[in-house]
């Protein structure tokens, strides 16, 4: 009775792939790792921001929600374009959806984040330059 212990090599599908290839799933893999790190911190940070400043106005912390939902749904779509990159046997030289929607959330991200920092900075000048600073027969 004869048993059939060896790997059959036709049985597993081989992907051809070029260096150029290896190299973009390779910058995928390390994307998705960065980024999940960097969520990790956000998570810390909004934490911290939570038990620090409970006196803080509703609007800001809503600001630090938002941002937060949106980071989360962004780490869920990178995840997502590494699985479809990495994993399925997809076209590697067509955009998966979810890395357009990702690119969207990021640039909102960042332009609440900036310019928050902007009416922060405004916020903050404004207070120091009062009119009496330009006026010289005061």
């Amino acid at each position: 009775m004869a048993t059939n212990t060896t790997l059959q090599s036709d049985a597993v599908d081989h992907i051809g792939r070029t260096r150029l290839d290896e190299v973009a799933l390779g910058m995928t893999l390390l994307g998705l790792i960065i980024s999940s790190i960097l969520y990790g911190i956000s998570l810390t940070q909004a934490y911290k921001y939570f038990q620090r400043f409970k006196k803080d106005p509703v609007l800001i912390k809503f600001l630090v929600t938002s941002v937060l939902i949106l980071n989360t749904a962004s780490v869920f779509l990178v995840g997502h374009a590494s699985w479809y990159y990495l994993v399925t046997k997809a076209p590697r030289r067509i955009s998966v959806w979810s890395l357009n929607v990702e690119l969207a959330l990021s640039m909102a991200i960042s332009g609440i984040s900036e310019t928050f920092l902007a009416f922060r900075v405004w916020k903050r000048n404004f207070y120091f330059l009062r009119w009496d600073t330009f006026n010289p027969h005061h």
